[in-house]
């Protein structure tokens, strides 16, 4: 993926809402430099998604094996550690 400064390390987040026996959600963050909109970068992560092969299933639930989303920050002073 362009623009791409930074990535964290995965990590485990217990999981809110769905079925009793899910297990952990598998988090990281990726910080990018770019001149792109909001809009451009959530077309970029639904691509990602198809090319994982994501299939939409349950909103919350243990039939999916990807799921993206984003936060927006304008400030070059903005620093995600």
């Amino acid at each position: 993926m362009p623009d791409v400064v930074r990535v964290s390390p995965v990590y485990e987040t217990d999981p809110v809402g769905g079925p009793p026996d899910q297990g952990p959600y598998l988090n990281l963050v990726v910080e990018l430099s770019t001149d792109r909109s909001a809009r451009q970068l959530l077309q970029l992560a639904k691509d990602a998604e198809a090319a994982a092969d994501r299939k939409p299933t349950a909103r919350w639930g243990p039939g999916r094996s990807m799921s993206t989303s984003s936060s927006w920050a304008t400030s070059s002073s903005t620093s995600l550690t």
